[in-house]
C-alpha cells in the first residue's frame, strides 16, 4: 500500500477530509513540534507521526496543506484561484479587485510545476468575500482528495469524477458541497 505524507501546521478541515476519504489508504501526517498542534490531532482522531524532511523520501506521495516547504520533492498543494492567475498569497481579494467572473480550485505540483486538477466556480457582483471563500474551501475540501486519491493510484483526474459525487445544481457547476 502507498504511503502519503500530509503536511501540515494546522489541523484543518481540509486535512480532516483528507485523511477521513484516504482512511482505507495509508495516511502520515507530518506536523511541526507544537504541543498544541498534537493535542488537535489528538482531539480529532487523525494518526500522525513527526517526520523530519531527511524523512519524506520514504512516501509515495508528499501533500500540503498550508504548509510552506522549501523542498526538493515532488508535492501536491492547492490554490484558491485557476492558476496561473493569482498566484500570490490572497488570492480571492485579487480575484475580486481584478473583476473576474470566474474563481476556483488548483491542484498542483510543485519541482517539476503542473496543474493537476481545476474547477471553477462563477461569482456574481456586488462580491461577497465571504460567500467565495467559503464556496472555494468546500471546493478544495471535495476536490483535493480526489485528486490526491487518483496521484495515489497513478490514476488521471477526471472533472468528471468531482461532478458524480453529488449533484446541486449551484452555480458552482454541481459538486454538492456549496448547497
Amino acid at each position: 500500500m502507498k504511503k502519503l505524507a500530509i503536511l501540515t501546521n494546522n489541523i484543518n478541515q481540509t486535512v480532516l477530509e483528507i485523511t477521513n476519504y484516504l482512511k482505507d489508504k495509508t495516511y502520515i501526517v507530518w506536523l511541526s513540534e507544537n504541543n498544541n498542534l498534537l493535542k488537535t490531532a489528538n482531539d480529532f482522531g487523525v494518526e500522525f507521526k513527526i517526520y523530519q524532511e531527511e524523512y519524506l523520501k520514504d512516501f509515495d506521495l508528499i501533500a500540503s496543506a498550508d504548509f510552506e516547504c522549501q523542498t526538493d520533492y515532488k508535492i501536491l498543494k492547492v490554490h484558491k484561484s485557476l492558476l496561473p492567475l493569482f498566484e500570490g498569497s490572497n488570492p480571492i481579494n485579487e480575484a475580486i479587485q481584478a473583476g473576474v467572473n470566474v474563481v476556483g480550485v488548483s491542484v498542483y505540483s510543485i519541482n517539476p510545476y503542473e496543474i493537476i486538477a481545476q474547477y471553477p466556480i462563477f461569482i456574481e457582483k456586488p462580491y461577497n468575500y465571504h460567500k467565495i471563500a467559503f464556496e472555494l474551501q468546500i471546493i478544495e475540501q471535495i476536490l483535493y482528495p480526489l485528486v490526491i486519491e487518483k496521484v495515489l493510484n497513478n490514476e488521471k483526474f477526471n472533472t468528471k469524477t468531482l461532478m458524480q459525487q453529488n449533484s446541486c445544481g449551484g452555480n458552482c457547476g454541481g459538486c454538492g458541497g456549496c448547497h
